[in-house]
């Protein structure tokens, strides 16, 4: 394996351990905390560079820190990590992406 495969697996392993990291951090009906949104900006960061085309990953720090900035707490929480840990094996799933937008932005 060279470097650059190694340097992009790590990456990806990355990604996926943050994101899922992000999971365990929301807590219901609370407001998202900065160690929350700390996290979903390394989850952002990491899938500019990860192999696997996670497109939503600014979007889901947006998403989070329009909540904090907004005072707003999150519902739906086992919800939401269940499709994250949806997501985490399957980043390009536009299915489950509409639907944690969805949640995140109290539509479901």
């Amino acid at each position: 394996m060279t470097t650059y495969n190694r340097t992009i697996s790590n990456v990806d392993n990355n990604l996926i351990a943050e994101l899922n990291g992000l999971a365990q951090r929301i807590k219901e009906d609370t407001v998202p905390d900065s160690l929350v949104i700390s996290q979903a900006s390394k989850v952002a960061a990491l899938s500019d560079f990860s192999s696997f085309k996670f497109y939503y990953g600014h979007t889901l720090e947006t998403r989070l820190l329009e909540l904090h900035n907004n005072n707003h707490p999150l519902h739906k929480v086992t919800e939401i990590k269940n499709t994250i840990a949806l997501l985490s094996k399957d980043f390009t799933n536009d299915k489950l992406i509409s639907q944690l937008d969805s949640l995140l932005n109290g539509n479901e």
